[in-house]
Order: C-alpha cells, then sequence, then structure tokens
C-alpha cells in the first residue's frame, strides 16, 4: 500500500516539472523551438534518477551516477542553467524515490549542492572555452568538453576528499589530489553524452 503513494508523488512531481518547462518554452528559454527536446531530456534525467538510487558511499568513491550521463548532455545541448535545472530535478527526484530515507537530510542536501555547483562549473569552463550547444565542430569541440568534465571532476573529487571529511570532523589525507583519477569513468560518461547530444541535435530520436 506504500507503493502507490511514493509513485504517485513522482508522478505528480514529473507532472508538475513538464508543466513548468513548457511554460518556460513558451518565453524562449532556454531555446526557442525546442520545448520537447528540452522536455525529454528532463524526464529522462527524472526517470534514470528514480530507477538507478545508488548506496550513498558510491559518492565517496567516485561512482558515476547514471544521471550525469543526462545532466551532461543538457550542457552540451541547452548550456549551464538548463543543465542546472535538469540536475536540480533528477536530485529532487533522487530524494523522493528513496523511500527509506537511507541518507540523512543533511547529507542529502549537500550532495545535491555539490552535483549542482559542479555542473555550474563544467558549463562555465565549457562556455569560456568557446563550446557550442549546436552544430559541433568536430575535432575543436572535444577540448570545452574535455575540460567542463576535468571540473565537474575537480568540484566532485575536491568535495568527497576535503569538505566531507572537514564537515565530519575527520582528517584530511594528504593523497587527497590524486583522488581525481577515481573519476576517470566520468570522461566515459561524457562521451556518452557527447552521442546522445548529437543524437537529440539532429532529431534521430
Amino acid at each position: 500500500m506504500r507503493t502507490f503513494p511514493r509513485y504517485s508523488h513522482l508522478v505528480v512531481f514529473a507532472a508538475t516539472v513538464m508543466g513548468a518547462e513548457i511554460l518556460l518554452g513558451l518565453t524562449g528559454w532556454p531555446q526557442p523551438h525546442r520545448i520537447l527536446e528540452f522536455s525529454g531530456v528532463t524526464l529522462a534525467a527524472i526517470l534514470t534518477s528514480a530507477l538507478a538510487i545508488q548506496p550513498s558511499a558510491a559518492d565517496d568513491r567516485g561512482i558515476m551516477p547514471p544521471s550525469f550521463v543526462v545532466d551532461f548532455s543538457a550542457l552540451l545541448l541547452f548550456g549551464a542553467n538548463a543543465a542546472l535545472f535538469v540536475a536540480t530535478a533528477g536530485a529532487i527526484t533522487r530524494w523522493l524515490a528513496d523511500r527509506e530515507r537511507s541518507r540523512p537530510v543533511r547529507r542529502t542536501l549537500l550532495n545535491a549542492v555539490i552535483v549542482m555547483i559542479a555542473i555550474q562549473a563544467a558549463g562555465l569552463t565549457h562556455q569560456a572555452l568557446g563550446g557550442v550547444t549546436a552544430n559541433y565542430v568536430w575535432p575543436w569541440q572535444g577540448v570545452p568538453i574535455a575540460a567542463a568534465v576535468l571540473a565537474y571532476c575537480l568540484v566532485k573529487s575536491t568535495s568527497a576528499e576535503v569538505l566531507m571529511p572537514l564537515l565530519n570532523r575527520k582528517a584530511v589525507k594528504r593523497s587527497w589530489p590524486k583522488a581525481i583519477l577515481r573519476y576517470s569513468n566520468y570522461f566515459i560518461g561524457a562521451g556518452l553524452a557527447v552521442g546522445l547530444a548529437e543524437i537529440v541535435d539532429h532529431g534521430m530520436w
């Protein structure tokens, strides 16, 4: 009997987000005439976040969540602000879908904030190095994309290896700069995100 109310909350949330996106799309945000694509990417983020709940320790081990692929695709397609919207929708979905509330509220909020800061850092880096959100020119667009992933990983690794221990009153390991190597799987996820962005950008979906 508890399953239906939980999923009903997710359905109501998804419907609310879709409605908000339609209203934003009518104002021309994030891009005119791309309401359907933006809604589809956000819905994919919600579904991915709802179906792929990770254990709390996964964030500290540098394991890439499947939602990163969708968030980074949104960054490549619509820019940093739209990616932040998508990442926020995914973070709220993960909280709603966690029926056992296995993570403390403070940790859940902190992880969500870290993801938002990381996606913004990636977006600013991508834009600063000449990254575009359509009509990609290869191989030149590989540079801003790789730099964006690196910025994302730096924020995530620094947060996990420095910020988390400090908040928990634990010692920070001197070897923490090497921890970024554990986040190399994010580059694989970024490759998948590039492929997804190309499919959406060319209307092949």
